[in-house]
């Protein structure tokens, strides 16, 4: 586990500048299941672990499943489901700044 880190906090221009760059990069669709709905930034270590808003930290996830419910970022919060191999992958060679 990585040791905890003071966060600094990004614009709300940098912010929004990162999500597109996830969401294009993650081809506007949930890294879990492919839903291109209710789509949020989902940091893999989260930001209360002091996980970076950055690109090799942050996915594209789905709020709310289609069935209803929870969706995959929810779930992967709650150690449901884990992160799927070939986005572990990609993450590796992601910049730590855009």
């Amino acid at each position: 586990m990585r040791p905890k880190q003071p966060r600094i906090a990004l614009s709300k221009a940098k912010y929004r500048k990162l999500k597109e760059y996830i969401f294009e990069r993650d081809n506007y669709c949930c890294v879990w299941c492919g839903n291109p709905s209710n789509l949020t930034a989902a940091h893999i270590i989260r930001r209360s672990a002091g996980g970076p808003d950055s690109p090799n930290n942050v996915v594209t996830g789905c709020c709310v499943s289609i069935q209803g419910g929870k969706g995959c970022h929810d779930r992967f919060d709650q150690y449901e489901i884990g992160l799927p191999d070939h986005i572990a992958e990609m993450l590796a060679g992601e910049p730590e700044e855009i």
